[in-house]
């Protein structure tokens, strides 16, 4: 065995002046020095170059008896336990030592299967067996401080122990039946058949008794902690367990009236870092817990960090920050979302292309929108969260149903012939068929009896949808044309007529906006075009007027597949394919696909939200100038968080957790910021009823 040799460094004080300045570095990292001797460096090389030539002796392919013969002449010639030290220690290595070699030698009764095994099979199956492996857990070799879950610290004694968690639905943890096999047919099953199967209920019971043993682990102290609110600042509930305790201990220790301090078995852990900080003795906070101190305390911490070779200018900066985001001035600063000139990005992304969509997040959130559009950063996946099919994917889904669907009666002339040939229900059921095969081929399904149901419930949702979808085309006269037309619109050249002057200046002349519209029905009349425009939907219907929200820049779509609908129309006259005539935009329409409702009649019928040519034409203007309000906005690099007082839209956004909404002097600032007045009453705007009010 080899003997230990010590490395040797200087300490930071002993450093060299350029050492500490350097702030290339963090400021949690130190400058360190390692003088490693080159005899130290050959042995070391010798041990690598000897196990690398013993590995390489090991065979790729052998029986289990051989390759864990070998196994054992590596591990008896480089690891040997120490004949000194602690008695429990060596002990315990021993044991380890011990348990792995009865591991390889259960490996060898594999060779009754009679075939040879690979190294990297042998490697693989030795590993899983270890993590399978355990060793005991007790008072001989649990010395120090240990970190365990409660069902590995039952039984055993500690002189102090902590319980952190002591939360509603932590501990004890959730627990509900399954639906598909409540606590009473299990007890049934286990009666009949004789196979125990567990009942989910008992794990209340389990969860208790847990507690017990902990309870009676502590010989000397015991802390109960729990957690006062969660990541987002919400309030959470403590666990009934603890609630019984307290109501125990205030009957053995009542508190007088007189006595305004609170019981001596209650501890409160204050909040800020300030609190924490400054009640503490300066000697037992580490040197970055001092610094911070000698900060809030107004004393300058440079010569501290400097001595313990700490970075200074990180420090600088963080401290101009913070005094940034606590000024009560009533400007914005940079760390709120002012980015400066946009001209880089604008350039390369709204001259080529920009969508309603997009806009439409900026109306929403303007912070939401830098960080999505413009720093393209994704929410994080979280595998064990997800449903059985994503939204957007679910979106997809009905689309691409319902473009085929009504493709092939186009294609088949399904609205122009008297006699229909066509099973209609059978053709959905079809397509819809072969879109869930490639949804089932492509994406692991993780629960497949909820897919299974999840499918019955989109092929009712899409019957019922095409059966009332029919019958109106029928009613109306309306004829599917379009499906699925990507329009790009250029402001140079294109729609003079249709967008007022004041918005068609300078910068804006040069945008692109595109757009797809899901379907377009065409009703051809006299000398008419008639035109009306559908977007699918398969989220929650909106309540909230359609317009007020197109004015206030949340939901943009709509008025811009009336004007995309009607350029397009016009290029298809001019192209000669339709007949010349006077294009007429009737309506355009949100319809909610997944969202139905029972009419008096009792025929079921999509929710729909429709706005109307004239509607549209009495708040045109207002639209635009929202619209043009937005595009200086984000030309002008200005991305705070939406001063909006509706925090509704905050609770599933994924950028809620660094947006610093509730940030008592970032709300003066986005109250009295003169940059955002237009966008203030922007997104207040109200419109009229036909009475007057608004």
């Amino acid at each position: 065995m080899l003997k230990k040799k010590t490395l040797t460094h200087k300490p930071p004080y002993e450093r060299e002046e350029t050492e500490g300045n350097n702030s290339s570095l963090d400021d949690e990292e130190t400058i360190r020095h390692v003088h490693i001797s080159a005899g130290q460096i050959d042995i070391l090389k010798t041990i690598l170059r000897t196990l690398s030539n013993d590995l390489l002796l090991l065979p790729e392919k052998a029986s289990w008896k051989t390759l864990s013969a070998k196994t054992i002449h590596l591990l008896l010639n480089y690891i040997q336990i120490p004949s000194e030290g602690n008695p429990e220690d060596i002990e315990r290595d021993h044991l380890i030592l011990k348990k792995t070699k009865e591991l390889l030698q259960t490996l060898c009764a594999l060779d009754c299967m009679g075939e040879e095994v690979s190294l990297d099979q042998f490697i693989d199956t030795f590993t899983d067996a270890c993590r399978h492996e355990t060793l005991p857990i007790g008072l001989r070799n649990g010395r120090g401080v240990k970190v365990l879950d409660a069902m590995s610290a039952r039984g055993i004694p500690f002189r102090v122990l902590f319980v952190l968690g002591l939360n509603e639905k932590m501990f004890p943890r959730a627990i509900s039946e399954e639906p598909f096999l409540r606590d009473h047919v299990r007890r049934r099953l286990s009666e009949v058949l004789g196979n125990f199967i567990s009942e989910k209920l008992r794990g209340f019971d389990e969860e208790r008794l847990l507690f017990s043993f902990l309870l009676n682990a502590a010989r000397e102290q015991l802390y109960l902690l729990y957690k006062r609110s969660d990541e987002s600042g919400k309030p959470k509930i403590q666990s009934h367990y603890l609630i019984d305790i307290l109501q125990t201990l205030k009957k053995l220790f009542p508190p007088t009236k007189d006595s305004g301090e609170k019981p001596p078995y209650e501890i409160y852990v204050p909040r800020s870092i300030k609190e924490k900080l400054c009640k503490q003795e300066l000697l037992l906070l580490t040197p970055k817990e001092a610094g911070i101190r000698m900060a809030l305390d107004r004393i300058d911490p440079t010569g501290l960090m400097k001595a313990l070779g700490n970075n200074q200018d990180v420090f600088k900066r963080s401290q101009s920050a913070l005094s940034f985001n606590e000024s009560r001035d009533h400007h914005l600063t940079p760390y709120d979302g002012i980015v400066g000139d946009m001209s880089t990005w604008w350039n390369g992304a709204a001259y080529q292309s920009i969508s309603p969509t997009t806009l439409e997040t900026f109306g929403t959130c303007p912070f939401k929108f830098f960080m999505r559009k413009i720093m393209e950063i994704e929410p994080l996946e979280e595998p064990e969260m997800s449903e059985v099919i994503a939204a957007v994917d679910l979106g997809a889904l009905y689309h691409n149903i319902l473009r085929d669907f009504y493709n092939t009666l186009i294609e088949e002339r399904y609205f122009t012939t008297s006699t229909k040939k066509i099973n209609t229900r059978e053709l959905l059921h079809s397509i819809a068929q072969k879109y869930f095969t490639n949804i089932e081929q492509q994406t692991p399904v993780p629960y497949p009896i909820i897919w299974e149901i999840e499918k019955e419930e989109i092929l009712v949702l899409l019957t019922q949808f095409i059966a009332w979808d029919l019958e109106q085309i029928e009613k109306t006269g309306y004829i599917p044309t379009y499906l699925e037309k990507t329009v790009k619109l250029r402001l140079q050249n294109d729609l003079h007529k249709l967008i007022p002057e004041s918005f068609k200046q300078g910068e804006n002349l040069k945008i692109v906006f595109n757009g797809k519209i899901d379907r377009m029905d065409i009703k051809k009349e006299k000398n008419a075009i008639s035109l009306r425009v559908i977007d699918y939907k398969s989220g929650k219907f909106l309540k909230e007027n359609i317009m007020r929200y197109a004015i206030r820049g949340q939901k943009l779509q709509l008025p811009f597949y009336i004007i995309m609908a009607e350029h397009l129309l016009s290029e298809k006259i001019k192209k000669g394919h339709i007949p010349q005539g006077q294009i007429k935009i009737d309506e355009a329409s949100f319809v909610y696909v997944a969202e139905h409702t029972r009419e008096k009649t009792g025929q079921t019928s999509p929710q729909t939200k429709t706005l109307d040519s004239d509607n549209w034409m009495n708040y045109k203007e207002q639209y635009w100038d929202t619209l043009r309000e937005f595009l200086k906005i984000i030309r002008e690099g200005i991305f705070p968080v939406s001063p909006s007082e509706d925090t509704q839209k905050c609770e599933w956004c994924e950028f809620a957790t660094t947006c610093r909404r509730g940030h008592q002097p970032l709300r003066l600032r986005l109250e009295h910021d003169v940059r955002l007045k237009k966008y203030r009453e922007i997104i207040h705007l109200n419109i009229k009823n036909a009475s007057g009010k608004s």
